[in-house]
């Protein structure tokens, strides 16, 4: 595990940078949240929620593609989604096959309620001199090179 001694090089300061992302991630979740109406998530869970959130009216395949998930594996976790009540299944009506998804009222005050104990979290944890606007697009940029 790397200290908090300067990298030796770019690569080590990159490896570090990930290492972190994935701690602090950790550390978001890992002890619950204080606000008991959050719905609980597991990470793959998360993961599709906000996928279906960024492309509403989405079918499965497409999850599953996107995120490159096994098929049988998304259709486990939309069922689940759906029991969780997180998620509303609605039939193509040109193709009984095949299925629309969306976010439903609750997810969106879950999702609501976790983003601003997220925040809590955050904002308790760092300075306010934290160049915030600054370390959001170096994720973005991640997000987005690497997704």
């Amino acid at each position: 595990m790397p200290d908090d001694s300067e990298p030796a090089s770019r690569d080590e300061a990159l490896a570090d940078i990930a290492d972190r992302i994935v701690h602090v991630a950790r550390l978001l979740t890992a002890r619950g949240f204080a606000d008991t109406t959050i719905v609980p998530l597991s990470p793959l869970e998360a993961l599709v929620v906000r996928h279906i959130d960024r492309h509403p009216g989405i079918t499965s395949s497409h999850v599953a593609a996107n995120l490159e998930l096994r098929a049988s594996n998304t259709s486990t976790i939309l069922r689940g989604l759906v029991e969780k009540g997180m998620v509303a299944r609605t039939e193509d009506p040109s193709d009984r096959r095949a299925a629309h998804f969306t976010l439903t009222a609750d997810a969106h005050v879950s999702i609501a309620r976790l983003r601003a104990e997220w925040s809590g979290k955050l904002g308790a944890a760092l300075p306010a001199t934290v160049d915030l606007d600054g370390a959001l697009e170096v994720l973005t940029a991640l997000e987005n090179e690497l997704g």
